[in-house]
């Protein structure tokens, strides 16, 4: 898929999965994000999401915002990004203060960028359907600039 050069995408994975906290714990027993859960068997649902990311943007026009206390879950998904693009939360203030750090940092970066927002917490069945409707508003986004898209 042809990348345009201000084509980014921004990764939210630094929720504490509250909600789910009694359905998604490790081998211990000890609570686990859900956005760092597979839903399947494979791929964790941050996983997932990068690859939903990689069909929007290149790794290097990728920035994921992340919570330091659960480092140990996603320093190993992230180890292929570059460092200065895992952007860690000082504090959780909620996915709004998320989104205004990590499209602050792309906009530093790229005055001109159209950010596709990746939520990590959300199982999409159809990637395939999810690729094609963020390829297919990167011209409507084009149009109408400095303005946000939302799909439903």
């Amino acid at each position: 898929m042809p990348r345009s050069s201000n084509r980014w995408a921004l990764v939210l994975a630094a929720g504490s999965g509250t909600r789910l906290r009694s359905l998604t714990s490790d081998a211990t027993g000890a609570s686990v994000p859900k956005q760092f859960c597979s839903l399947n068997g494979g791929a964790s649902l941050l996983e997932e999401a990068l690859a939903r990311a990689a069909a929007v943007a290149s790794l290097a026009q990728t920035i994921v915002v992340v919570a330091a206390e659960h480092r140990r879950f996603w320093q190993d998904a992230l180890a292929e990004l570059p460092p200065h693009n895992v952007i860690v939360q000082p504090r959780n203030r909620g996915t709004a203060n998320g989104i205004l750090l990590g499209v602050t940092a792309i906009l530093e970066r790229d005055a001109e960028a159209l950010v596709a927002m990746v939520p990590s917490d959300h199982y999409v069945e159809r990637e395939d359907v999810a690729s094609a409707v963020a390829f297919l508003c990167s011209p409507a986004a084009r149009a109408i600039t400095g303005q946000v898209i939302r799909l439903r």
